[in-house]
């Protein structure tokens, strides 16, 4: 990107418009693909139309590709995106497999650029009103608060929106699957929230329990739908 051009995108990106008509980013940390692709098949199951895959442990990133390439290959309606991308060269590696969206847990300038440059949707973890502040400037697509169950909760979102009445954020990191819970969270502004181990257990990954993870999907995904009803009452 060169030093002229700016940084901010025009418009508003399609991914965030799809992760807010859901409003649940269900995320799984797996380098095998065919558990990766159970998964994608339960997400579908529950309609939901988005999913994270987390680049945490070595082989997530071939992980995420082969399952970038099943999904297409089976015509699922599903966006797949990449987490935890901490550098330039993971998201330009993630963005070469396919990947549609990146979540950082972190405020990486250069991975906003890459994103940017390629047409990706970016969402960087902030922690602060200061972070919020330069990720705004730099043109995220919308902020992840992470963690979130440790910033304050809903009461945080609620606050900095009032300095930042255009942030749009994804609250990421602890947050339960309860409508009381999610709908103080909806209610403070967020557009989606964040979910990984309450929606795919490591014991029942580990176990192939492919219903339990089928039945926690579809909880969620009722609980989101009773707490946007309540936030709009």
């Amino acid at each position: 990107m060169s030093a002229e051009a700016p940084l901010r995108t025009l418009g508003r990106h399609p991914v965030l418009a799809a992760i807010e008509e859901v409003g649940l980013v269900p995320l799984i940390s797996s380098t095998e693909p065919d558990d990766l692709i159970r998964a994608a098949e339960a997400i579908v199951a529950a309609r939901l139309t988005v999913m994270e895959v987390t680049l945490r442990v070595p082989g997530a990133l071939d992980a995420l590709g082969r399952l970038i390439a099943l999904v297409d290959r089976a015509g699922l309606p599903l966006t797949v995106g990449a987490g935890t991308v901490l550098d330039a060269g993971a998201a330009r590696a993630a963005i070469g497999l396919g990947a549609r969206f990146v979540f950082s847990p972190v405020l990486g300038v250069e991975v906003g650029e890459t994103c940017l440059d390629h047409g990706v949707a970016w969402f960087p973890g902030c922690a602060s009103p200061t972070e919020i502040h330069a990720a705004l400037e730099l043109g995220c697509d919308a902020v992840k608060l992470f963690p979130a169950d440790t910033l304050g909760g809903p009461a945080f979102l609620r606050s900095v929106r009032a300095v930042f009445p255009e942030l749009e954020a994804i609250p990421s990191g602890g947050i339960g699957a309860s409508p009381e819970e999610l709908t103080t969270w909806f209610r403070a502004g967020a557009v989606a929230v964040g979910m990984g181990s309450s929606l795919f257990p490591a014991e029942a990954i580990a176990a192939g329990d492919w219903e339990q993870v089928e039945r926690r999907l579809a909880a969620a995904m009722a609980a989101v739908e009773v707490a946007r009803g309540e936030q709009t009452e």
